[in-house]
């Protein structure tokens, strides 16, 4: 995925991974992690520029 990301992409994707870095340390279980980095990842690539 990381070969043919945009920027935007990549940004979002750090920005997940730290988000779920986080979540663990919250001792988020890990279908509620999923939940929240689908709904946070849906946010973000929305407000992101089209066809970058």
């Amino acid at each position: 995925m990381r070969d043919h990301a945009t920027l935007e992409q990549h940004i979002v994707l750090a920005n997940l991974e730290n988000m779920n870095a986080e979540f663990i340390h919250m001792e988020l279980p890990q279908s509620d992690r999923i939940k929240r980095l689908n709904a946070i990842a849906i946010r973000q690539m929305q407000h992101s520029p089209p066809g970058r």
